[in-house]
């Protein structure tokens, strides 16, 4: 790699304007030092070409899903030792999701052939991390909280007992990637399923969870408010259900535990990542 596996100005640029969300000029970028010589070779451009051309093609019909799945596989062709793949998990979460969304709609379209060959690049990719089955039913449905009377607004503190109530009956089910149902979750599906529960429908991925809702001073954080991780603000990697403060406990999905409660304040693995909490709810 002569030496571009050490820190990089270009690269560290692509994955700055990606974060904000400039998506196409992260396309001019990455397509530019794809074609430089001193960077042919090297897996970051390719990668980050492929996720921003996944972005703008959400909503320009002169980029797809193909396009950026045929860079992705060039992608992992020259990441060879996955070293690049593991330092940019985060997004590539991101794409898989997208994809698996991709299918879920075809499916429910009708189109079960499109869906089918959408799902062969799907576990080409990621490998057979779900079944086909399980990724055109897990649609999290809304349901109304238990303590629900028709006509009658809920308190916000019943809500978030219903969210707490509703997350400590999953402690203990295993951790599993992309996992959305009871049979296993990850960490933004867990919370995207309580809350689902309890009548509010949250985005899929933690990365979109932490933008989308007010913020919180940690200090202020209630049972019930969202608690997010990463490298950065901008790079949220994990997120749980917040159950207590001082000290701040949370309850989520660890990849090595499965749901289970944490003291954040006294675990020396989550306290440095800590980053914000959001709410869902109004105070």
């Amino acid at each position: 790699m002569n030496g571009l596996l050490a820190q990089n100005r270009k690269i560290d640029k692509l994955e700055m304007l990606y974060d904000q969300g400039n998506y196409k000029m992260v396309l001019r970028r990455s397509d530019k030092l794809i074609r430089n010589e001193d960077y042919k070779s090297h897996p970051s451009p390719v990668l980050f070409h492929a996720l921003a051309e996944y972005q703008v093609g959400k909503n320009n019909e002169k980029f797809s899903s193909a396009n950026a799945i045929y860079d992705y596989e060039k992608f992992l062709t020259l990441d060879s030792l996955d070293y690049y793949k593991k330092a940019y998990s985060n997004y590539i979460y991101d794409l898989q999701i997208g994809i698996a969304d991709e299918i879920r709609v075809l499916s429910e379209k009708g189109d079960k052939e499109k869906a089918k060959i959408k799902y062969d690049s799907y576990v080409r990719l990621f490998g057979n991390v779900a079944q086909y089955d399980e990724l055109v039913t897990t649609e999290v449905e809304v349901t109304p909280t238990e303590t629900s009377t028709p006509g009658k607004p809920i308190s916000v503190s019943k809500v978030r007992e219903g969210v707490l109530k509703e997350a400590k009956k999953h402690l203990g089910t295993p951790y599993k990637y992309g996992g959305i149902t009871p049979k296993g979750f990850d960490c933004s599906g867990f919370t995207q399923y309580v809350y689902s529960k309890n009548g509010k429908q949250l985005p899929r991925t933690a990365r979109v969870q932490a933008t989308t809702y007010q913020t919180v001073k940690l200090s202020k954080a209630q049972s019930g408010d969202l608690v997010f991780f990463g490298s950065s603000k901008n790079n949220i990697s994990h997120v749980g259900i917040v159950v207590s403060n001082n000290p701040l406990t949370m309850i989520h999905a660890s990849s090595s535990r499965g749901i289970m409660i944490s003291n954040v304040d006294a675990d020396s693995y989550w306290k440095p990542k800590l980053q914000f909490a959001v709410t869902i709810l109004e105070k």
